[in-house]
């Protein structure tokens, strides 16, 4: 299907920046190119996601990025549920995000970011705490590790509202490469194998022969590379109009952003 809403607000020609970002363990890690030459791309490291705006020396059409945009207040999200249906047995690859109150909590008394009041330990069990006693659940250690990626965005989106920037799901798009069909894990040697021979045949890219420019103290590793690989294919496809996303319909949260996966 069509992008929908999004598209109206999007301005794209063949000299568009195209950006694909992924977190990484202590920022983030873009892959770009112009619309009109995918094969042309650039892998830049940088620590925050405002440092994306300057990192590739012009103003991105489109950004694909994997973290959510839009968070509810209470309860969960319908994207994950739907993107869980569709990964089946790999759906522990989608970490149930934050209500925007449990974030705000973390982030107002200092728990996302080094240095923390504490530990990082500390911080995480403070948090799953106050989300126990307040929100009736606990916080995945493992999507703790995130919150902070989370808080940047969300910060940035409410404010600014910026239709360039859509959510994505790595896992959704390399399935939606491989026609719907399962992929070895990703950090098996064959999971690698797979997904750099996708990227090859859909993009025209030898992921093993770029290398990767930007902010040398962000530590980065392969599979957050391919990773980014295949957010900047969605962004393409966001751009041109092929994108699927889901849910289907347009589902906002509570601030007016649509909270969606795209692929």
């Amino acid at each position: 299907m069509s992008n929908g809403l999004k598209m109206q607000n999007l301005k794209v020609d063949p000299s568009t920046l195209l950006i694909g970002l992924d977190g990484c363990k202590n920022g983030w890690i873009g892959a770009a190119s112009e619309l009109g030459d995918l094969t042309n791309v650039r892998l830049i490291k940088i620590r925050s996601f405002d440092d994306l705006f300057g990192a590739f020396g012009a103003s991105p059409g489109v950004v694909a990025v994997d973290m959510p945009v839009g968070l509810v207040n209470d309860g969960s999200r319908a994207v994950e549920g739907a993107a869980r249906k569709i990964l089946g047995s790999q759906a522990s690859s989608i970490f149930t995000p934050p209500e925007r109150i449990l974030l705000e909590f973390a982030s107002l008394n200092g728990h996302l970011e080094s240095p923390y009041p504490s530990s990082y330990d500390d911080s995480y069990n403070v948090v799953n705490d106050w989300a126990g006693n307040f929100l009736d659940h606990g916080v995945q250690r493992q999507a703790f590790g995130i919150y902070g990626k989370i808080a940047e965005i969300d910060r940035y989106m409410t404010a600014e509202r910026d239709p360039r920037v859509h959510e994505a799901h790595p896992e959704l798009i390399f399935r939606e490469m491989n026609n719907g069909d399962q992929l070895p894990p990703k950090r098996q040697a064959e999971g690698v194998e797979s997904r750099t021979a996708l990227l090859a045949d859909k993009m025209g890219v030898d992921a093993g022969l770029l290398s990767v420019g930007g902010d040398d103290s962000v530590k980065s590793n392969r599979d957050d590379e391919l990773d980014a690989l295949a957010l900047l294919w969605t962004a393409k496809r966001i751009a041109t109009g092929e994108a699927r996303r889901i849910p289907e319909v347009v589902d906002f949260d509570p601030v007016g952003l649509d909270m969606a996966m795209w692929f």
